[in-house]
């Protein structure tokens, strides 16, 4: 949406699966964006190189959701938008948390994220990070 949207200049993406990466460059909305396999924790990009950082609905994945967040905001220029967002995993805003209750009901193991707790990240920030971010409960 941000390409079809805001028309950018540059996009650039990271991901640590070579899988994942291959099916983005197929989209077409996505032509303009460079894709590169990297690590959240430690973006390979220059501090102050973005007008704005997004990670959808990927912060459960990262084994450090703060010092991810923090990355993001390492490579934001002053005054860019850093948005971490996600399900209320812990607050039971899962959306398919019906289906997880009905498998675990039948017996299979239903693996979480490995960052379930990222639900709370507001919470984990500190303030050199996010300074004008609340806390929200659910």
């Amino acid at each position: 949406m941000i390409v079809e949207r805001c028309a950018p200049v540059s996009v650039g993406g990271i991901d640590p699966s070579e899988a994942q990466l291959a099916h983005a460059r197929t989209r077409p909305a996505l032509r303009l964006a460079q894709f590169q396999q990297g690590d959240a924790m430690a973006l390979p990009f220059p501090d102050d190189t973005f007008d704005a950082s997004i990670m959808p609905l990927v912060i459960f994945f990262v084994p450090d959701p703060a010092k991810g967040v923090a990355e993001m905001a390492r490579v934001v220029c002053p005054g860019g938008i850093v948005t971490a967002y996600a399900w209320d995993m812990l607050g039971g805003g899962f959306l398919y948390e019906a289906l997880r209750d009905e498998m675990r009901a039948l017996g299979v193991a239903v693996p979480a994220p490995p960052s379930t707790d990222a639900s709370r990240i507001c919470r984990q920030m500190p303030p050199a990070v996010s300074p004008t971010v609340p806390a929200r409960t659910p």
